[in-house]
């Protein structure tokens, strides 16, 4: 067994100038167990610790008011700021409250705790996430969900949306369509309609005046047609109604059919049709018409100089009927025309008198 003397060891235990490469490996052999603890070691300079393994037990950071932050860091920071250029920093801040704090990335691309805003995980840059979940996965209905496929839904849980996408009080798919609303009431896009906006419910629009209030629809393809149709769902037999514009023409219709048929029609030049309805020409058989500043009633083509025409093979033109009483009440200029009830005869109101017509 070596002696205490071979270790560079006087009688006095007083150790004089020896090769320490030589001996510290005869160290380790005699002392493999050597160990130091807090009753031996007071403390310990950082730049002691090389490198190793320190296995299940920890390291606790504690802190000492007014004596500075502790804290773990690595690459470039600002220890002040606590914040880094391509680093990181993890610890207590003695001068703010002795908060846990944590930051690392750069400047633009970073993620923190407590260091930008008190209480809150701050995350600068771009952020790939498999799947989110506020405030819980599957327990929450009032909840925000995004899962990996890239389906987005709001007011359901992961196993309510799985089962419906309809059961969410609003959800885009991966393939864009969307929807809002809850069973009755709603609108999608994509959804119910293949390529279409569908309404289900009641629907109010709140509009600003730019420049008027309005609810505008644009066809972007010059003179096509296009027009929306009203139905109703509360019984058989129940008329639908179409708006439609003609582009060719640059005419209105709010009929009863998708083309012709019966309803009230309207084009550019301020021509109006009641009635049956040719959408091809402008043409039908209206019961009332407005053409060219002439009314018609019976025809859809009024005589050019007739400001009223009146056509009908089954119909009489009925004049207003009243008593002389009646008659002499009103304010009465040339060129009226009545039927008096009381002596059963036709009258005129000419050169400032009535008269027998």
């Amino acid at each position: 067994m070596p002696l205490i003397s071979d270790y560079g060891f006087s009688r006095h235990h007083r150790r004089d100038s020896v090769d320490l490469d030589f001996q510290l490996p005869q160290t380790n052999q005699v002392f493999p167990d050597l160990a130091f603890t807090d009753d031996k070691v007071e403390t310990l300079s950082v730049d002691k610790l090389i490198t190793g393994t320190i296995q299940s037990q920890q390291i606790t950071l504690g802190i000492l008011d007014t004596r500075g932050d502790v804290f773990i860091l690595g690459g470039t920071v600002n220890i002040a700021a606590w914040t880094a250029t391509n680093g990181f920093i993890l610890g207590l801040d003695d001068s703010d409250s002795n908060r846990e704090k944590f930051y690392i990335g750069s400047a633009t691309s970073s993620m923190d705790w407590n260091v930008t805003t008190a209480n809150t995980l701050t995350i600068r840059g771009v952020l790939v996430a498999g799947e989110i979940h506020i405030p819980d996965r599957d327990t929450t209905v009032t909840s925000f969900h995004v899962n990996t496929t890239g389906n987005m839904w709001i007011g359901a849980t992961e196993t309510q949306f799985a089962a419906a996408p309809a059961n969410a009080e609003f959800y885009v798919l991966n393939t864009g369509a969307m929807r809002v609303g809850d069973a009755t009431t709603f609108f999608d896009w994509n959804v119910t309609n293949v390529n279409a906006l569908t309404i289900t419910g009641n629907f109010f629009v709140n509009l600003t005046p730019s420049p008027v209030n309005r609810i505008q629809i644009t066809n972007a393809t010059a003179n096509s047609d296009f027009g929306i149709q009203f139905e109703r769902l509360d019984g058989a037999g129940d008329p639908l109604m179409f708006l439609t514009y003609w582009g060719a023409g640059d005419r209105n219709t709010l009929g009863l059919t998708e083309t012709n048929g019966i309803g009230l029609h309207v084009n550019t030049a301020g021509e109006v049709i009641v009635g049956n309805f040719t959408a091809s020409n402008f043409t039908g058989t209206g019961q009332f018409v407005v053409m060219n500043g002439s009314v018609g009633i019976g025809t859809t083509s009024p005589v050019t100089s007739a400001l009223l025409e009146l056509l009908s093979t089954t119909g009489a033109f009925l004049i207003m009927r009243m008593t002389t009483v009646q008659r002499d009440a009103l304010t009465a200029i040339n060129g009226m025309g009545l039927y008096n009830t009381t002596t059963n005869q036709f009258e005129k109101y000419q050169a400032g008198a009535w008269i027998a017509w």
